[in-house]
């Protein structure tokens, strides 16, 4: 699942708005997770931190939360989606054995 988290970030990383993804460590109070810093016109400067929970118990979990969050709130949806499904497809035709994986990304297949 390590090459699905990374193609998380990758998405999350080419999003118009997002200038910088960054990781939490786990710390006595609070468990690790992710935040975005980001250069949107809304005048909001980060989004997140999104922690790791019992809803969310792996950093996948965490960067698809912030992925949908950053879309509903920051992003034109139909110009990123049409982009990321894109470049999403074009990253895994580059290794073959990634093509089954591609087939799991809701709509890749169709970009």
């Amino acid at each position: 699942m390590k090459l699905y988290e990374d193609l998380e970030k990758c998405v999350i990383e080419m999003m118009p708005v997002v200038s910088s993804l960054c990781f939490h460590v786990a710390d006595a109070k609070n468990k690790s997770g992710y935040h975005v810093n980001l250069r949107c016109d809304c005048g909001v400067k980060q989004v997140g931190t999104v922690r790791m929970s019992s809803k969310r118990p792996t950093p996948g979990d965490c960067l698809r939360e912030l992925g949908r969050v950053i879309q509903q709130d920051h992003v034109p949806p139909a110009s990123l989606q049409r982009k990321n499904f894109k470049m999403l497809k074009k990253m895994l035709l580059m290794c073959p054995q990634n093509v089954l994986l591609m087939r799991q990304v809701p709509g890749a297949h169709s970009a």
